[in-house]
């Protein structure tokens, strides 16, 4: 996705999932193996803001205890399905411009396969088509 340059040089970045029609982008943060991926001087906090500079939207799941860097992120223990209930929870808020907040999720079930996140994303946009049948309000969805 096209950005205004980053402080790194970046002109581009690489949301792990996104919905389109809604301008939300999706971001699923764990620690890494050794424990030292997405900490306090990670790029995370600059991507989201270049992506909201272009209009985006940024939802991040974050697990194995990293912080909350935004205002629609979601402390997660893994890919389970109470994650992405709160991910599609944050997601209404963002269409509908609703309070932001932070959630904290207890562990249920597990989403095992990428397919299960695609899904996701074709739930978000079949929400969003929905929501706009239905007559809410939602932010311009220019491409």
């Amino acid at each position: 996705m096209s950005v205004h340059p980053t402080s790194w040089g970046a002109r581009h970045v690489f949301p792990d999932m996104l919905a389109p029609s809604t301008r939300v982008a999706i971001e699923y943060d764990s620690p890494g193996p050794l424990h030292d991926a997405h900490g306090p001087l990670s790029v995370d906090h600059e991507k989201d803001s270049a992506l909201r500079r272009v209009g985006w939207e940024v939802i991040r799941v974050r697990v194995g205890n990293l912080a909350l860097i935004g205002p629609y992120d979601v402390a997660a223990t893994g890919p389970t399905r109470a994650a992405a209930a709160a991910v599609i929870d944050q997601y209404h808020r963002v269409l509908l411009g609703g309070e932001r907040s932070r959630t904290h999720l207890a562990t249920s079930g597990d989403l095992r396969t990428s397919t299960q996140w695609e899904q996701l994303a074709l739930d978000l946009d079949a929400q969003y088509l929905d929501a706009l049948s239905s007559g809410s309000k939602l932010p311009p969805a220019d491409d």
